[in-house]
Order: C-alpha cells, then structure tokens, then sequence
C-alpha cells in the first residue's frame, strides 16, 4: 500500500510538473507570437531615451544612480518577466491555448507584420507623411469606423496610456527623488504632477494617434479584408485574448510603478 501511495503522489507531482512546463511554453508563445516581445524592447528604448532628453536628468553626472535605479526597474527584461508571470500565474491553461491559436491564425499573423512595421526607422518618416496628408484626404467613415472597433476590442488605447503613464511617472519620481528632503513631493502630490504633465484632451490625442497608425498600416488592405480581421478580435476568442494581453500589461506596469519606488528610495540611503 505504501508503495502505491508513493506511485501516486510521483504521478502527480510528474502531472503537475508536465503542465507547469506547458503553461510556461504557451505564455512565451504568446508572447513571441503576438509580437509583444517587439513592443517590449521598443519600450525599452523609448524609457532610456526619454530619461537621456529628461532636463532635470541629461547631462548631469550627479543624476546617474537615479536614472540606473529607474533603469533596473522599467526595462525590457523586468517587463518582460512581469508579462509572462501573469499569463503564467493567471490565465487557465485552455485560454492560454486558445491565445496561441488565434495569434497562429494567418490572418493575424498578416496583421501583426503590418502592425509591427510601424517600428522600422523607414516606416516612420512614411507615417509621418502620411499624418500630414489626412487632413486633406480623410479616411471614409467605414474605414475609420472598422479602425475603431478594432482599437476597442484590442483595448489598444487602454495599454498605451497605462504604458505612457507609468513613463512619465518614473520620470517624475526620479526628479523628486533627486530633490533635497524639504522639497519633496509626497504621492498625492507626484498624482497631481502627473495629471498636470498631459494636456486636458490627451487621451483624445492618443487615441487620433492610434487611429492614425492603424490607417497607415492597414492603408493597403481593402475594407472586406479588415472587416474580417476586426471580427476575429470580436469572437470569444479574441475578446479572450485581449482581455488578458490587457491585464497582463496593466499588471506589469503596476508592479513596475511599486518596485520604481523602492528603487529610487534605495538610492537615497
């Protein structure tokens, strides 16, 4: 009896350690084929060139410990790790799978390239261009209403502005950190700083920016074909998966904010 008990617990304890190891592959295949891990590393830089352009810390040796110490946190690796935790930790088995499937599907393999097109340096003078040219030649309603849909159900505008406030945030407490004692901002002031740093309508303006992108990156698909692409993000599937990419995101960015400031408050010791 004691030995099938021991078979027992070995057979579970291989079970588990075999689905651990699937859930592990699935949440990087997610990550991989959902073109996150491009959109992570270009966080990545955009953080360390924003701190080099930040006044209160270019050019100034008296600031480098700050900006190291706000540079262990909100990295490409830290993000990384933090995204991939919570598809780990968080999301069933079965949705994982299905998260893997429709990232596998060729449509949106097709969509995710034009997407993360927008990322190449020679792309961007094209988008620029582009922007300027709207004015003059704006999208017809159908185009920009398909866009939109398609921004909601990829929660697009929801991520960037978690992704843009938490930047700008670490930006903040890293200049208040540097500050003597005395003047120092408490969270409820660093809060009202933050919401002062963007203008009245700026999630309006991130959202044009979106809408913009997409209308770049999809400029030379036909309105049948992004009809089809917006409703693979509108069955269960793709609301499934866009609701995890979110939290996990938000997630992440949250746990980055908390470790930013103990960071920061180490260097001050």
């Amino acid at each position: 009896m004691k030995l099938k008990s021991f078979l027992a617990v070995v057979v579970v304890m291989a079970a588990s350690l075999l689905q651990a190891q699937g859930v592990k592959q699935l949440a990087r295949e997610v990550y991989q084929t959902s073109g996150m891990n491009l959109m992570v590393k270009n966080i990545d830089q955009q953080f360390a060139s924003q701190l080099d352009m930040h006044p209160s810390l270019a050019n100034n040796p008296e600031t480098g410990p700050y900006k190291k110490a706000m540079l262990q946190v909100l990295n490409a690796k830290n993000l990384e790790k933090l995204f991939l935790t919570y598809l780990e930790e968080e999301v069933p088995l079965a949705e994982l799978e299905t998260m893997v499937k429709l990232y596998k599907n060729p449509m949106v393999q097709e969509f995710s390239l034009l997407e993360q097109g927008l990322l190449q340096p020679e792309k961007q003078k094209e988008l620029v261009a582009f922007r300027e040219q709207l004015v003059a030649n704006p999208p017809s309603a159908d185009r920009l209403k398909l866009v939109d849909r398609l921004i909601d159900d990829q929660k697009t505008a929801e991520t960037a502005m978690d992704m843009t406030t938490t930047m700008v945030g670490a930006m903040i407490r890293g200049g208040n950190a540097m500050l003597p004692e005395a003047q120092r901002l408490d969270e409820e002031q660093i809060s009202e700083r933050m919401k002062k740093s963007f203008p009245p309508n700026f999630e309006m303006l991130m959202r044009q920016s979106i809408q913009a992108n997409c209308l770049f990156a999809y400029k030379d698909v036909d309105d049948e074909k992004l009809a089809r692409y917006v409703s693979l993000w509108q069955s269960d599937e793709g609301r499934t998966t866009a609701q995890h990419v979110m939290e996990a995101l938000a997630t992440a960015f949250a746990q980055i904010g908390e470790q930013m400031g103990k960071s920061l408050a180490s260097v001050k010791k």
